[in-house]
């Protein structure tokens, strides 16, 4: 029951509320996901973070046509993939810890006009890596040395293997 100025109103619904947009906002929800990950990368308050916003703010209405949220969506992809070829990984290298104990040097490159922030995980079966992941901030344009505690668990050779994420842990 619905009253204007004190008079009965009688609110007659549409048979349908419109297009379905179930499929879209299933996609919408993963790409969600992934400008929460690739803005943990960039300055809080970066120009992509904002448009990244405006554009997830905008797909779930029925004024955006299907083809309209698709192009959105392949171009938020092709900022992620952007920042994501720019962090450039070391080639990889033989190197010798002199001791128990131990540093790993490297270094990643950014190839983007944009500073940004990755988080480095090592892992080995015959090292370990006491303080866990590090968020390691690379300079636009630039090169970062990173250096990492080791810990060799065993004598001989061994892999490391060097896996770089956005800083969300999501």
């Amino acid at each position: 029951t619905l009253l204007n100025d004190g008079r009965l109103v009688t609110l007659t619904l549409p048979d349908s509320a419109g297009p379905d947009l179930t499929g879209r906002i299933e996609r919408l929800d993963d790409v969600t996901a992934d400008v929460l990950a690739y803005a943990s990368m960039l300055p809080e308050g970066a120009p992509d973070i904002v448009r990244w916003s405006a554009t997830l703010e905008a797909l779930p209405s029925t004024a955006v046509t299907d083809e309209q949220a698709d192009a959105a969506v392949e171009r938020l992809d092709e900022d992620f993939a952007g920042y994501r070829e720019a962090i450039v990984a070391p080639e990889p290298f033989a190197f010798t810890l002199t001791g128990r104990e131990s540093k790993l040097r490297f270094s990643l490159a950014n190839t983007s006009a944009q500073t940004l922030q990755v988080r480095v995980n090592l892992s080995s079966p015959k090292m370990r890596f006491p303080n866990g992941d590090q968020i390691v901030t690379v300079e636009a344009q630039g090169e970062t040395d990173v250096v990492v505690d080791v810990e060799a668990l065993s004598n001989g050779k061994s892999s490391v293997f060097l896996r770089i994420y956005a800083p969300a842990e999501n």
